[in-house]
């Protein structure tokens, strides 16, 4: 019984472990605005991960340097949203990369605008 204490204590250590160093990813998706009917590829959307928040940079509208606190962080997911309007939200899958980020109506029924994308760890090239 006490193997399996520890056991448990270590593996909940590790799913609430803080960042040391940001982590960033490079992601590749496609962008929809559901009012203007646009829609297109687009890649080379970063993501700066730390401790509580992420900065998504890339998507027009969704995030060019935008900021998202952290709500919700297990072992395969972590959960988003925007500190100044709940609307904007979305999810990372950790062992997938699939990511996405919508801005929905006030009564969250719909979404205006979404990216939806697969990540990985973005290699420095210098």
């Amino acid at each position: 019984m006490k193997k399996f204490l520890i056991l448990l204590a270590l593996t909940c250590g590790q799913v609430t472990a803080q960042m040391t160093n940001p982590i960033f990813l490079s992601c590749t998706g496609q962008y929809n605005n559901f009012r203007t009917k646009e829609e297109f590829k687009l890649p080379n959307v970063i993501i700066k991960i730390s401790n509580d928040e992420l900065i998504i940079d890339g998507i027009p509208g969704l995030g060019m340097q935008e900021k998202y606190n952290a709500t919700v962080k297990t072992e395969t997911m972590i959960f988003f949203t925007h500190p100044l309007d709940k609307n904007f939200e979305g999810s990372l899958n950790r062992f997938t990369g699939f990511f996405n980020v919508n801005h929905r109506d006030s009564e969250r029924t719909r979404s205006f605008q979404s990216y939806q994308g697969y990540c990985q760890i973005a290699q420095k090239i210098f």
